[in-house]
């Protein structure tokens, strides 16, 4: 099979997501830890995969491509980075509102929480 790339890129989204209810989008950021793993996506979606579930919990933002995604040591909250400059904090966990700032008008390409600050 020389010349055959062992994974194509243009297919993941349908592989992993194929069974998303309407999704036609393409994976642009993507964060694994040890109880969940975050997919961003071009048209400003965020899709949360708990390992062992199979569920897909969908956070809906405001359709700017997710640039960068990251999650706190425990997976209790999710940061991205968006292609408008926002910077937003979510809670994974059922009840809160996501904390949001505009950081600035270029795209975040790189976010991070501080490892076990969800635990202070």
């Amino acid at each position: 099979r020389k010349g055959k790339p062992l994974v194509e890129f243009k297919n993941l989204s349908n592989v992993v997501l194929g069974d998303a209810a309407g999704f036609s989008d393409e994976i642009t950021s993507l964060a694994v830890g040890a109880r969940v793993a975050a997919l961003g996506t071009r048209m400003g979606s965020i899709f949360v995969l708990e390992h062992g579930v199979n569920v897909i919990r969908k956070i809906s933002t405001n359709n700017a491509c997710i640039h960068a995604l990251g999650l706190d040591v425990a997976g209790r909250f999710c940061v991205s980075g968006a292609g408008d400059g926002r910077i937003t904090v979510w809670s994974l966990g059922p009840g809160s509102e996501p904390w949001v700032t505009e950081h600035s008008q270029l795209p975040i390409l790189g976010v991070a929480l501080a490892p076990n600050q969800s635990e202070e």
